[in-house]
């Protein structure tokens, strides 16, 4: 699968350790919670964040569930684990490129999921 090209400048992100940015969403795609790594990366504060479809960030996550059942959609989960680079827009629609680590997180309302962002170097 072909990544589309960014759009808007390209911003050079390290692949540091400081820049891994944790998302928690909920069986939706809806993030309920991010890191302060996050907020700094993303250029959102948590609150304009919160409520906000992870596809807003990752565009290539608008395409299809991120949990079939009660567990990570095996597509995506694949291509997470293949180290796929995904398309991450910051605030002022800036395109970078990171990988995408899935995690599942048991959760009283439902399923749950940790996003994490990885920035690739560039």
């Amino acid at each position: 699968m072909r990544l589309p090209e960014p759009t808007g400048r390209m911003t050079n992100h390290a692949g540091s350790q400081d820049d891994v940015a944790a998302l928690i969403l909920d069986e939706n795609g809806m993030i309920i919670e991010c890191n302060q790594v996050a907020e700094k990366l993303l250029g959102y504060p948590s609150d304009e964040l919160i409520l906000h479809h992870i596809s807003m960030l990752l565009p290539q996550l608008e395409a299809g569930p991120l949990i079939k059942g009660d567990r990570i959609n095996p597509k995506l989960k694949f291509m997470c684990h293949c180290g796929q680079l995904f398309r991450v827009l910051d605030r002022q629609c800036q395109s970078f490129f990171s990988e995408l680590h899935l995690v599942e997180l048991s959760n009283q309302g439902g399923p749950a999921l940790r996003a994490i962002l990885c920035p690739a170097s560039q």
